[in-house]
């Protein structure tokens, strides 16, 4: 075990490397983007603050959808845009762009029911 992992470190590195790199951009796309949707979400939602009903069904609709896709068939489904998009499907670039629409729905959702 001890020789496989001597031999494969540097793919280990560059898998932990892409990892974080994908991790850090849907951690800042989710704070940029996921913060305010939620926000709007909670401030047009019935009895809200500013309530709009058009506003908050678009935004609202955004976050049910993209959440309510399995990741992997989210990932499937926007293979053509993120290849119109990055220019890959594939890679860092290609796997990075779906997880920027997931986690902004996620902490959207969540900072709207916070």
């Amino acid at each position: 075990m001890i020789e496989t992992l001597q031999d494969n470190w540097p793919a280990l590195l560059t898998a932990l490397y892409e990892t974080g790199v994908m991790v850090f951009f849907a951690l800042v796309a989710a704070v940029l983007g996921g913060l305010p949707l939620g926000t709007v979400i909670f401030l047009t939602r019935k009895g809200g603050i500013n309530e709009n009903r058009v506003i908050w069904f678009i935004a609202d609709m955004y976050v049910t959808i993209v959440r309510s896709f399995p990741f992997l068939l989210f990932v499937v489904f926007l293979i053509p845009f993120t290849r119109l998009v990055m220019g890959t499907s594939f890679g860092l670039a290609g796997g990075t762009f779906p997880m920027l629409f997931v986690a902004v729905a996620i902490y959207g959702r969540l900072t709207e029911q916070i």
